[in-house]
C-alpha cells in the first residue's frame, strides 16, 4: 500500500495487490492492531480524523496449502492528515437570497460542510429568532418562522451563534446577512419540479 496525505475528514483507500492459489485472506492493521472488518485488497477510512495522522497501515495475507499457512505482511503505508483550517460557510439558501417572494416562512440553509451546535434562535428574521428547527443532514438544516411583515425581509446570524465545522480544532461560522422582499402581489421567480415524469411528451 501506498502512504496517503489527506485533508481532514476526507475519505482514504489503502490497496494492495496480491495472487495465490488458493486465493489468499486479508487483514489489515493500523498501528500493528488488527482493524475490525478489514478483510478485502482496500482498506477505506470513509472520513480521516486529524488524530490520525502519522498512523501506520499494513496488510497480512495468508492462505494454506495441504494443512500449512503461508503469509507474507506488506509493507507499511503512513497517513498524513492535514488539519481542516477552512470556517464552514452557506452554500445554498433556498429560497435564494434577494429574492421577491410573496410568503416566506421557511429557509432551507446548505452549509459548505457538516456543522454542530446550530439552534432555531442561531437565525433571526427582521430581529426575531426562528421558532423551529429540523436537521435534514449534516450540513442541511430548516428553518422555520412567522412570517414576517410585507416589505423589505432581513435575515441574519446571532453573533453569538455556536456554530462549528465538525474538524479536530473546529473552525467557528463567521454568520452574515441576507436580504429578501415580501409581496404578496408577486409573481414568484423561482421554480420547484418535484415529480419528473421521464417519458413526458405532452407536459411540464
Amino acid at each position: 500500500p501506498q502512504s496517503q496525505t489527506v485533508t481532514e475528514l476526507s475519505p482514504v483507500t489503502f490497496s494492495v495487490g496480491a495472487s495465490g492459489n488458493p486465493t489468499p485472506t486479508y487483514q489489515w492493521f493500523k498501528n500493528s492492531v488488527i482493524v475490525s472488518a478489514a478483510t478485502n485488497s482496500s482498506y477505506t477510512i470513509a472520513a480521516s480524523s486529524y488524530a490520525d495522522t502519522s498512523a501506520q497501515f499494513k496488510v497480512k495475507l495468508q492462505n494454506v496449502v495441504s494443512n500449512v499457512t503461508h503469509s507474507v505482511t506488506s509493507s507499511v503505508a503512513t497517513l498524513t492528515v492535514l488539519r481542516d483550517t477552512n470556517a464552514p460557510t452557506v452554500s445554498t439558501l433556498i429560497p435564494s437570497a434577494s429574492s421577491v417572494l410573496t410568503s416566506l416562512k421557511q429557509i432551507e440553509v446548505h452549509f459548505s460542510e457538516g456543522v454542530r451546535g446550530v439552534a432555531a434562535r442561531d437565525l433571526w428574521i427582521n430581529g426575531s429568532p426562528a421558532t423551529n428547527l429540523t436537521v435534514v443532514a449534516p450540513d442541511v438544516y430548516l428553518f422555520d418562522f412567522p412570517s414576517p411583515a410585507n416589505g423589505p425581509v432581513l435575515v441574519s446570524w446571532s453573533p453569538t451563534n455556536r456554530i462549528y465545522d465538525l474538524a479536530f480544532l473546529s473552525n467557528h461560522f463567521a454568520g452574515g446577512s441576507y436580504n429578501y422582499t415580501l409581496d404578496p402581489t408577486a409573481v414568484s421567480g423561482e421554480l420547484y419540479l418535484s415529480e419528473f415524469m421521464a417519458s413526458n411528451k405532452h407536459t411540464i
